[in-house]
């Protein structure tokens, strides 16, 4: 699956968390390929911390289950 996304040059592609039942946009924020795959093996969405304009090392992180963010 992942080798169909279109990654920027940065390895990167933006994600919207939306809310299921109205579709409100909740969040934009950015995946690589990384946080994809944790997002697919936990059943919870992983993002990065940074942007994709600060050149510092970026960290993955996760909304809480107590966040009532489902995929």
């Amino acid at each position: 699956m992942l080798e169909k996304l279109k990654f920027n040059s940065q390895g990167l592609i933006p994600a919207i968390a939306q809310n299921y039942r109205d579709g409100t946009v909740l969040m934009m924020a950015f995946m690589n390929a990384e946080s994809i795959q944790k997002t697919l093996s936990t059943g919870e969405a992983h993002y990065l911390e940074s942007f994709p304009c600060v050149t510092v090392a970026s960290r993955i992180w996760s909304y809480s289950k107590n966040q009532r963010i489902f995929l």
